[in-house]
């Protein structure tokens, strides 16, 4: 069972709502945790949820199999699930979850919930579309580097535990053109790959790389 005050903590406009509505939350929202690299079910498709803490990367998966990374859903933020769409959790992640059986009756019970559900709808696709013009309009070695940085600072100086499939689908290109360049990469002394791992050796190098 979820709290009260759980829920004003992701529904900024709980206290805007109708008495029905606030019901309809509290009585039938639950909580539950996700262990990092788990993958969101499609059991969940059309369910709202609302990340209470940890972060989801978003991912869009085309009909060979392909995916391309989106956009990350955080703290707070709230989103009703879609098909076509990859869920991955980056982090252990706690969600408030309104199953889809109630999504219609919430989405019905006045303009506030509806407006509220686009607004935040509307702030994923633009980061989607920043997304989308950063692979458009930015190199791969710019979209690269730019990852690797900030991988790097994440692990605190720890290597940094991706595949090259990973990568690729968090830069926007295909696992063989990844691998090419994380060897030229290494050839060119600014990281060291392991198994499974990078290892950054240069990171001024890849400063470079990513401001060009």
């Amino acid at each position: 069972m979820v709290s009260e005050e759980e829920i004003i903590s992701c529904f900024g406009i709980y206290d805007k709502l109708g008495k029905k509505t606030k019901e309809l939350l509290t009585k039938n929202a639950y909580k539950k945790t996700f262990g990092k690299g788990m993958q969101l079910s499609i059991e969940y498709r059309g369910a709202l949820l609302c990340v209470k803490k940890g972060t989801i990367n978003v991912f869009s998966v085309g009909e060979n199999g392909g995916a391309v990374f989106l956009h990350k859903l955080q703290k707070e933020d709230c989103v009703i699930i879609k098909g076509a769409k990859e869920y991955e959790f980056a982090s252990n992640t706690e969600l408030i979850i309104l199953d889809r059986a109630y999504v219609g009756i919430l989405l019905s019970s006045g303009h506030t919930a509806e407006n509220f559900l686009l607004k935040a709808e509307l702030k994923i696709q633009e980061n989607i579309l920043n997304q989308f013009n950063s692979i458009m309009f930015t190199g791969l070695d710019a979209r690269l580097s730019g990852f690797l940085l900030d991988a790097g600072a994440k692990s605190h100086g720890h290597p940094i535990s991706f595949t090259h499939e990973q990568i690729a689908r968090f830069v926007g290109t295909s696992r063989e053109v990844v691998t090419r360049k994380l060897k030229t990469y290494e050839e060119e002394g600014i990281i060291e790959v392991g198994r499974g791992k990078v290892y950054i050796k240069n990171r001024e190098v890849l400063k470079k790389k990513r401001d060009t």
